[in-house]
């Protein structure tokens, strides 16, 4: 498939180039990594376009599968105010069966950016109901590990340029912001009332992030009560958890990614990376309310999609800190099972502002709750990931029944 593809791009031994773009081979003359040519790539991409009723009808097929696995409420992390209108039109017929927090996520450099954003939009942080609600705006900070430029501390030495085929060992990274930058658009969302969230995956990315945060607080200290939000935040650092608690942070992070990489991050970072990895225990340690999330992308499997999202997986690597080899990389992030409930429970609801109506089982709350086919409290931990979801209710209504 590979040979196909290169030939359909025009890549050949004979021609080892791109239009745009460079083509680097391996010592065997083999194409190990094609940079850059995407306006090149673009034209051999299949267009295709889905009718309003298709567009309805995957979505709602997602929300089953989520259902299945005892998923109530979701993050939307990267939307527009096109997803935004199809979930409440899905609302309105009665066909949503998730309950729906919408970040808005933009390319903002400047105040003015927010500003004529926003205007655009017409509404701010918690306008909505309690379906579909609009939560944060968004900025990507740094890139990723899976991409090979997650901005880090330490340049990323001969193991890791060769992994992700760079060429500079004291490459560190790509930083899509200045604290200058995120500080203006920072402070203009919290005048005009929103509450912010940063896709930020590397150490040195979130020291950025919270150095423009303090630079904010300085004259407004009320952004703190904002719920600042970090996405990803991969690989905490304690002197980072400090300042992110003062400045009342939260974050959003995936144990499911520490299930499946945490291996080649050991091998091609270094153990201590690893150890750090998805540091539940660090973050929660250090006071700083931490949801763990699926960052759900390709496939509906819930074990096997390209990022799971099975909330049980995420509570077995939490409390076992074991990974799919059988590996344990930094034993002290482990949490208890209590802790790691929360974090899909009641730290959730408390990033979206609705703890006083979901999260926990208490009278005059939204009755949104699951079934399980065994004590998740009392069940051996390699049973943990097994847990089937006999029944899942929302708004008081069945939404999912095991046959």
């Amino acid at each position: 498939m590979n040979s196909l593809g290169l030939k359909t791009i025009g890549v050949s031994k004979n021609e080892p180039s791109v239009p745009g773009g460079e083509v680097i081979l391996d010592a065997a003359g083999r194409v190990r990594l094609i940079s850059g040519a995407n306006a090149h790539l673009k034209t051999f991409m299949p267009t295709e376009s889905y009718s309003p009723e298709q567009l309805r009808a995957a979505l709602q097929n997602v929300h089953r599968h989520y259902n299945a696995v005892g998923i109530t409420s979701i993050f939307e992390r990267a939307g527009s105010i096109d997803d935004f209108l199809l979930y409440r039109e899905l609302h309105a017929t009665g066909n949503l069966t998730v309950r729906m927090s919408q970040t808005f996520r933009s390319g903002f450099r400047t105040a003015k950016d927010v500003a004529l954003y926003t205007q655009k939009l017409g509404m701010t942080s918690g306008d909505g109901d309690d379906w579909v609600c609009v939560g944060p705006l968004k900025i990507t900070v740094d890139g990723g590990i899976h991409w090979g430029n997650t901005y880090l501390r330490e340049p990323y030495g001969e193991k890791r340029i060769r992994f992700y085929v760079h060429r500079d060992p004291s490459y560190r990274g790509d930083l899509n912001y200045s604290a200058a930058q995120m500080t203006e658009i920072f402070r203009e969302g919290h005048r005009l009332g929103w509450q912010w969230c940063c896709h930020v995956t590397g150490d040195a990315g979130v020291d950025v992030v919270l150095d423009a945060l303090a630079a904010v607080h300085r004259d407004q200290p009320d952004i703190a009560t904002r719920r600042f939000s970090l996405t990803h935040a991969y690989f905490p650092a304690l002197d980072s958890i400090a300042r992110a608690q003062k400045l009342g942070v939260c974050v959003d992070t995936q144990p499911s990614l520490y299930f499946k990489d945490s291996s080649a991050i050991a091998e091609v970072y270094g153990a201590e990376w690893a150890a750090r990895f998805i540091g539940l225990g660090d973050w929660i340690r250090g006071g700083v309310p931490t949801a763990i999330a699926g960052d759900h992308m390709m496939g509906l499997d819930p074990d096997h999609a390209m990022n799971a999202y099975n909330p049980m997986l995420m509570l077995q690597v939490a409390v076992t800190r074991r990974n799919r080899e059988g590996r344990i990389h930094g034993e002290h992030q482990r949490i208890s099972r209590l802790e790691a409930l929360r974090c899909l429970t009641t730290s959730p609801a408390y990033l979206s502002f609705t703890e006083q109506t979901k999260g926990s089982l208490e009278p005059d709350k939204l009755a949104d709750l699951v079934i399980l086919d065994r004590d998740y409290l009392q069940c051996p931990e390699d049973q943990i990931s097994r847990i089937k979801v006999l029944q899942c209710m929302v708004g008081g209504r069945f939404v999912f029944e095991r046959e």
